[in-house]
């Protein structure tokens, strides 16, 4: 079979493409958090150039800038609220993390003295409750490991992210340049099909377009909503770093199905610290906010935004997680949402006809 000059050089080119962003992984966040923006303000620029002020449509660039304007005004009120007493909050919670931890420790010797050790001698269920508690001792001990690393990973990445001037002065850049030839690039990726096939790239496009703009934008008010309940709450039940379980909650929430488990026990565990009678009633509130979350402000925030099964989100968890820590966590949901548009065009309508 004779294979041509052209799809020898295009599949160069793709993996050339693959291999330069493996090897420069530093740019990814910059690129993703432009191109987040760019999804997000999107609807917002379109909205704005269809608005007629005196008979005249606002244009292109003035709709960009009163988006950067709205935008870059919700960023300087969050931060102004958050970073100084959220900067104050993890240091002091990093200097209490050793004694939070012995407390754990007296909290299982003490269930095992009053609770295990009772059962084991009565003969009743005496092998089941060793391994129960073994199995407890474990959870609590991994679950702790697994909530605190990934604090301290969002923290540092969210930090060194900041901490990168020249990066902070590209998002912007690029993100404007995204808006403002936005219709351009995707006439450019759409020519790069074939003629018989550019109709269908271009529903997929804009198909894969939707779905991420509603995906992002649902995200964003999901961490909000989710923050400010989770402030107010733990601020109410007074367990002492409100400001960093709020923002471990809001971050959490990128990660679908784990990422509310995960916040969750770190501020359970900063109850039990306290007492048996507040970690109680921290998981309660947990378990009440997650079913709030799941039965009402999920349905209604994102829909069906990305229209998933829940095992192929954990899959796509899994393996995100596997080539790219936390970040290939916050990135799975919507690249196997892409990736179930292109298999639904690609393969199964294939299949069909």
């Amino acid at each position: 079979m004779k294979v041509s000059s052209t799809l020898v050089f295009k599949a160069i080119v793709i993996v050339s493409f693959f291999y330069v962003l493996m090897e420069a992984k530093s740019i990814y966040l910059p690129i993703l958090a432009s191109v987040g923006l760019s999804f997000i303000l999107y609807p917002i620029v379109n909205r704005l150039t269809n608005i007629k002020v005196y008979k005249l449509k606002i244009g292109k660039i003035p709709a960009i800038l009163i988006a950067f304007l709205f935008a870059v005004t919700i960023a300087s009120g969050l931060l102004s609220i958050l970073v100084i007493p959220l900067v104050e909050e993890i240091e002091k919670l990093y200097k209490n993390v050793p004694q939070m931890l012995v407390t754990i420790d007296q909290l299982l010797d003490l269930i095992k003295d009053n609770v295990i050790i009772p059962i084991v001698n009565s003969g009743i269920y005496r092998e089941q409750s060793e391994q129960i508690f073994i199995m407890l001792q474990q959870a609590i001990s991994k679950s702790a490991v697994i909530s605190f690393n990934l604090l301290k990973n969002i923290a540092s990445l969210s930090f060194s992210f900041l901490s990168r001037s020249v990066e902070l002065i590209v998002i912007p850049v690029l993100t404007f340049y995204l808006l403002k030839d936005w219709n351009v690039i995707v006439d450019w990726v759409i020519s790069l099909f074939s003629l018989r096939s550019q109709s269908q790239a271009k529903k997929i496009i804009y198909e894969m377009g939707t779905v991420i703009s509603d995906f992002l934008t649902g995200q964003f008010l999901l961490c909000i909503i989710i923050g400010t309940i989770s402030f107010i709450g733990f601020y109410q039940m007074n367990i002492g770093y409100p400001f960093v379980l709020a923002t471990l909650a809001a971050m959490a929430e990128a990660i679908p199905i784990i990422g509310p488990i995960l916040s969750a026990v770190p501020a359970i565990i900063l109850g039990l610290a306290v007492s048996t009678k507040l970690g109680l009633k921290v998981a309660i509130f947990c378990f009440f906010l997650q079913q709030l979350e799941n039965h009402v402000i999920l349905p209604r925030v994102m829909g069906k935004s990305v229209n998933l099964h829940p095992v192929t989100i954990i899959i796509s968890l899994l393996i995100g997680g596997q080539f790219l820590g936390v970040l290939g966590m916050l990135l799975a949901l919507p690249v196997t949402a892409l990736l179930n548009i292109f298999m639904q065009h690609f393969w199964i309508e294939e299949e069909k006809s």
